[in-house]
């Protein structure tokens, strides 16, 4: 099923101050979310608290690039093809991979 497919592709969503209508709406479904599910999602109040939260979870280099992506994503001046750029990255072999593959998780 659906549900056990992306559950199993995905490590972890973190979402950063969600506004409070969308709050709202995920407490009303958040009871038909899978234990399995919910376990992979983080809610975090702030791009302070979502920092500390991978500085706490990732190694040095990862979290470095997550958050640089983050503040990326973050920033209105940044085209969207500019953001895309930094989802990405290159190994040292010049394969691009997605910018977490590879990296150490804690």
């Amino acid at each position: 099923s659906q549900d056990t497919y992306f559950a199993e592709r995905l490590h972890e969503i973190i979402i950063i101050g969600m506004p409070r209508a969308a709050a709202a709406l995920k407490d009303l479904v958040w009871p038909l979310v899978p234990e399995r599910t919910k376990g992979k999602l983080r809610f975090l109040k702030n791009e302070q608290e979502a920092q500390a939260y991978i500085d706490s979870i990732c190694d040095s280099d990862l979290a470095a690039r997550l958050k640089a992506a983050m503040r990326d994503n973050r920033d209105k001046e940044l085209s969207m093809e500019q953001r895309k750029a930094t989802w990405e990255r290159y190994t040292p072999d010049g394969t691009l991979v997605p910018l977490a593959a590879g990296a150490a998780m804690r």
